[in-house]
């Protein structure tokens, strides 16, 4: 049976999300033999292959090439065309996937229809999404032309990304086009993509959205690399040479030099993440093909592009600086940034912190999340003076929390005690004294290179922290994770211990010092929060985790639990599972003291360390 689809997915470090994509192929409702799957790994480092001898072993239309130098995305999908065998190509990351069991039935059938050159999707959705089926009576679909009003129109609303995905490409067209990807470079499809709808003689629009894209922490468009921010700006100057070279309605070509104005406007903007010799740079580069020289209809365009053109810097320092007045109002109260200007300033001015022992540190603030907001107090207790910066790259040390996954890789200060989401990490210029747990280190991508490093929670030190005696005078305390805080499972338990003096429901969003205090009342404690379990093992009461799985329903949320287990040698996370039906005595006797012993070890190891972190920065 020939093959009417060919699917290619290039991939590279994205073991962990493979099977879901793959798992969304298979899962199909068309006969699996008039499509075939081509998964290039281009030298991923870790267990991509291991993953696809699963699928080769079962299915018969997968292959699997392995490129021995890596090439980039661009490289891996242009590997995908020249072995594909389908009539139409399709391109999958590997950390996306396709939402519907019927996506392949509803596209054979446009194709069916239309016989189109091109079939793009009219929109992508955001993954994770329930996986169903679409009801076919409830799509259709519409063929245009390039340049032409109906194409102006479609463009407009914003079906023309950059994206080569959610897009069926006839293949002879490809072939016979020599529309190949740019190898070696991020933004890849940026050019090509715009090449691919000028060629096709016609592209017709699926009002479909079929395709879930997945933002992980190895996606081109996530983070502010300096590679990816040139690559972008890169991307948009190859498609406007290629534009300059065909011939279009003059009407038609205006209409896309004023969309390539407004990407000089959005490297501006962008331009706010990156230092001013960057921005400069990449400016220069957009200078040198002429783009600035467009002339927009709108007056205020024109004077920004003069002044990209004459006086790059200026725009770029105006940038800078309204995101600074944006960014202050956005992370502090007027109240707070009041405070700041009419008393922090004149003592930083007089000296009065700078030579008192001060270290930058960052923490999650957002909710006052409760375990991160344990770093300051622990700074406090070793003497030092904490002053939040609300940029990772300026901190000192980062302590509590699990943050790890939002920190730049260029990193350069302390790591102590900090955890973050199964991915995996590269800090090769940060000091890492400590981890959150065993998880943690071996997601180090060089973890071998850091032996040394202790394991353990930055909360387990709050007895050092708040030593004051507290009178037990609760038998149970119950400590939601503010996800949990309003769930129905959690009020019914607020029904059923209404009146009942021998229980406390603790809000983690609280003050810490309150939140502690009250966990120190208790003769128990049950907790979907992992901080409040790690304060409760602090101070040697006796904890379960309980969880609720409509609010964290897959390992994905249990993974930090179990690295902070790991730190006390444990390997398994003992929990019960909310219903909301428990008896007081019921959740009681769930309860367990963990090892002592070895909860003094880590509060020891942690604590010798963070005198020498003190030592350090104490002047």
């Amino acid at each position: 049976m020939p093959k009417l689809l060919t699917i290619v997915i290039p991939c590279y470090n994205v073991n962990q999300y493979l099977a879901d994509c793959l798992d969304s192929v298979f899962f199909q409702d068309v006969d699996s033999r008039i499509y075939e799957v081509i998964v290039v790994d281009d030298c991923s480092p870790y267990g991509e292959k291991e993953i696809v001898d699963i699928y080769l072993n079962k299915y018969d239309n997968v292959r699997y090439i392995r490129h021995d130098v890596n090439k980039r995305q661009g490289g891996a999908r242009n590997t995908g065309i020249r072995v594909a065998q389908g009539e139409y190509v399709m391109f999958l990351d590997a950390d996306d996937c396709l939402i519907y069991q019927n996506t392949f039935s509803i596209l054979l059938k446009c194709i069916e229809e239309s016989n189109p050159v091109i079939l793009r999707s009219a929109s992508f959705c955001e993954f994770p999404h329930e996986a169903s089926s679409q009801d076919v009576g409830g799509v259709y679909s519409k063929e245009v032309s390039f340049s032409t009003l109906d194409f102006v129109q479609w463009r407009k609303s914003s079906l023309f990304g950059c994206s080569a995905c959610a897009t069926l490409y006839k293949r002879t067209f490809l072939l016979d086009n020599n529309l190949y990807f740019r190898e070696n470079v991020l933004y890849e499809d940026t050019d090509w993509v715009q090449k691919a709808l000028f060629y096709a003689e016609s592209i017709t629009f699926v009002d479909f959205t079929y395709y879930g894209y997945r933002q992980s922490l190895n996606s081109t468009t996530r983070g502010y690399s300096i590679a990816s921010f040139e690559g972008n700006v890169e991307g948009v100057i190859e498609t406007y040479r290629f534009f300059e070279t065909v011939k279009l309605d003059d009407s038609f070509r205006e209409f896309l030099y004023e969309g390539f104005i407004m990407n000089v406007i959005g490297i501006l903007k962008m331009s706010r993440n990156y230092s001013l010799k960057e921005g400069y740079s990449v400016l220069k580069r957009i200078n040198e093909v002429g783009i600035t020289r467009l002339r927009s209809g709108n007056i205020l365009k024109n004077i920004v592009l003069r002044l990209a053109f004459f006086i790059p810097y200026l725009p770029l320092v105006f940038v800078k600086f309204f995101t600074t007045i944006k960014r202050l109002f956005m992370k502090y109260s007027i109240k707070e940034l009041l405070y700041f200007f009419s008393h922090r300033l004149p003592s930083i001015i007089k000296g009065k912190y700078i030579y008192h022992n001060l270290i930058k540190v960052h923490w999650g603030r957002g909710l006052n999340n409760f375990g991160d907001c344990l770093s300051p107090d622990i700074l406090k207790h070793y003497g030092l003076t904490p002053v939040y910066v609300p940029n990772v790259m300026k901190a000192d040390i980062v302590l509590a929390g699990s943050i790890l996954q939002w920190i730049n890789p260029n990193y350069t200060g302390l790591i102590v005690g900090t955890g973050g989401d199964d991915v995996q990490f590269t800090f090769p210029k940060a000091k890492v004294l400590a981890v959150r747990g065993e998880l943690t280190h071996r997601n180090f991508c060089s973890h071998k290179d850091y032996k040394s490093i202790v394991y353990g929670d930055p909360g387990l030190l709050m007895p050092y922290v708040y030593s004051e005696v507290v009178e037990q005078e609760y038998e149970l305390g119950i400590v939601p994770h503010f996800v949990d805080w309003d769930t129905d499972c959690m009020n019914e338990w607020r029904n059923s211990f209404k009146g009942n003096s021998k229980v406390l429901f603790i809000n983690p969003l609280g003050k810490v010092e309150k939140v502690i205090r009250e966990i120190k009342s208790c003769k128990h404690i049950i907790s979907s929060s992992l901080h409040g379990l790690i304060i409760a093992d602090a101070f040697h009461i006796p904890n379960v985790r309980c969880v609720n799985r409509k609010t964290m329903p897959t390992y994905f949320y249990d993974y930090k639990f179990y690295d902070y287990y790991s730190s006390l040698g444990m390997c398994d996370v003992p929990q019960i599972e909310i219903k909301g039906s428990e008896s007081l005595a019921d959740l009681i006797r769930s309860t367990m003291l963990k090892d002592v012993g070895k909860i003094e070890q880590v509060k020891n190891e942690l604590n010798m360390l963070m005198v020498e972190v003190a030592r350090t920065f104490k002047r």
